[in-house]
């Protein structure tokens, strides 16, 4: 997929650098966090004043960036999953998609609100914590793809990540749904990992070859 860019965009940082070619492609030089640059684009197309979903003028310095699909189920930190959102909105929307959280917007009271919530919620972990489902996140299905586990070229210190909490978390997930990822894996156009580091990691160590993954076809990383 391709992810929505500015036309110009340029940032350097010691020995890293990031630019907006001519061409639309977004080159990557250095260890990036892909949020951080993400968030920084988005509001750079999107705008730092006004809220998404209640159109709402605040501070700039007031803002947050929401996931637009929540990242506990399985939302990535691309600029098409992210928007402008002021604290009350983002807070109030929780764990629910950006198409949930409009219709829930439309009740009139608290009751109703939290009933629509709940029953939201409750499909997305049956679908999430069943490992019959090949797939449990709550992402576009023409947005996933599976590619071997091979041909994904990570760059970051594996010792960090197989020590954090996310790590052994996601293996005891891998375990208790029969190999099931709980997000997909972003790469770059040229195979290189950019989020979801404790999740390849325990993919590779619990030895599942094909995983699903989110491949950026309009970036590159040069290591």
């Amino acid at each position: 997929m391709n992810i929505e860019l500015p036309r110009k965009f340029t940032k350097s940082a010691k020995d890293k650098h990031v630019t907006v070619r001519k061409d639309g492609v977004l080159e990557i030089k250095g260890a990036w966090e892909l949020y951080p640059l993400m968030s920084e684009l988005t509001y750079k197309m999107k705008g730092k004043t006004v809220c998404q979903y209640c159109r709402r003028k605040i501070e700039p310095y007031r803002m947050t960036i929401d996931h637009l699909y929540p990242r506990e189920f399985g939302g990535i930190s691309i600029t098409n999953n992210l928007g402008p959102a002021c604290g009350n909105c983002n807070r109030e929307k929780g764990s629910l998609n950006e198409a949930e959280y409009r219709v829930m917007r439309t009740f009139s009271t608290r009751a109703e609100k939290e009933r629509y919530y709940k029953m939201c919620i409750a499909e997305k972990n049956r679908k999430k914590y069943n490992p019959h489902y090949l797939i449990g996140f709550d992402l576009p299905e023409e947005w996933i793809e599976y590619r071997n586990i091979k041909q994904i070229t990570s760059g970051n210190n594996a010792k960090i990540y197989r020590k954090s909490k996310s790590y052994s978390k996601e293996r005891a997930f891998i375990r208790k749904n029969n190999g099931k990822l709980s997000r997909p894996v972003v790469i770059s156009k040229n195979g290189v990992l950019l989020e979801s580091e404790s999740v390849y990691y325990a993919a590779k160590d619990e030895r599942i070859t094909r995983i699903p993954v989110v491949v950026l076809e309009n970036v590159i990383v040069i290591l």
